[in-house]
């Protein structure tokens, strides 16, 4: 006996308990779908999906900006059993200042965790940020003197793009 067929006396079994528990009402019967040809092409849309901004495209920009400047080392931090709730995306040394910053997509929000943790940095001495782009972490940079002026920052902007650019391409 076929899956098939074994999954129609299934449906047929239990659609008959219901009947002998419920009022005398017959259940309409489950429709399938009909399958597709194998092989068969789906008609492709001739207008481009437009997908939301996730987070990790984001943090993927974020790191790749931040592996342009001079003297910066950048660490991931990945969330695993057992580790601290609410630890930023990226810790980053920048020249010598540590820098804590949690990436969010354009809609994301903070948990209460990640803001206590932020919070906890901000008040150790270092640089907690929150950043949705880019051109979000350079400004903030750029405003905790960080950057140093800004034609370096429009300098590694071009590169940021260009290195982008470059990526679509390929």
């Amino acid at each position: 006996m076929s899956n098939r067929a074994q999954l129609r006396l299934h449906q047929d079994r239990v659609r008959r308990e219901i009947v002998e528990t419920s009022s005398n009402t017959i259940p309409p019967p489950v429709k399938s779908r009909p399958r597709a040809r194998q092989g068969a092409k789906r008609a492709k849309s001739t207008v481009p999906a437009i997908r939301e901004i996730r987070e990790r495209d984001v943090l993927k920009s974020v790191r790749r900006f931040l592996s342009l400047l001079d003297k910066c080392y950048v660490a991931r931090q990945h969330q695993t059993l057992g580790s601290t709730k609410g630890v930023p995306d990226l810790l980053v040394c920048l020249d010598g200042i540590f820098v804590a910053i949690e990436v969010k997509s354009p809609r994301g929000r903070l948990s209460a965790d990640q803001s206590e943790q932020l919070d906890k940095i901000s008040a150790a001495g270092g640089v907690a940020l929150v950043v949705r782009s880019v051109e979000e972490l350079s400004k903030a940079l750029f405003d905790n003197n960080l950057l140093k002026n800004a034609q370096i920052q429009q300098t590694i902007l071009f590169k940021h793009n260009k290195s982008l650019d470059r990526d679509q391409q390929q």
